[in-house]
């Protein structure tokens, strides 16, 4: 079976262009993500899908670990360059 009229479209790595679809290796508990082989993948000779250590995915960052720690750390740091430019730009101290 085909797998575009299944509504699957993947878009594939090929030659220097890279993947806009991205693979995320889950490890087991007490496993390290480095055990595992996340080297590349090869789809149908030609095209090829990397592994990623994080992703986002609807506005969040999902992390291999399943922890909202890279997420969290990503907003705060998202929110402190906000505060510190802020709309009339960065304050400068005197």
């Amino acid at each position: 079976m085909d797998a575009l009229p299944a509504g699957l479209c993947m878009h594939v790595g090929r030659g220097n262009a890279a993947s806009k679809t991205e693979v995320i290796y889950f490890p087991p508990p007490r496993m390290a993500h480095k055990a595992a082989d996340t080297s590349r993948f090869y789809i149908d000779g030609t095209g090829f899908i990397d592994f990623c250590e994080k992703s986002k995915y609807s506005g969040s960052l999902l992390h291999y670990s399943l922890t909202s720690d890279a997420d969290v750390d990503k907003r705060i740091t998202s929110a402190t360059a906000s505060f510190e430019t802020g709309p009339e730009g960065p304050e400068l101290e005197d």
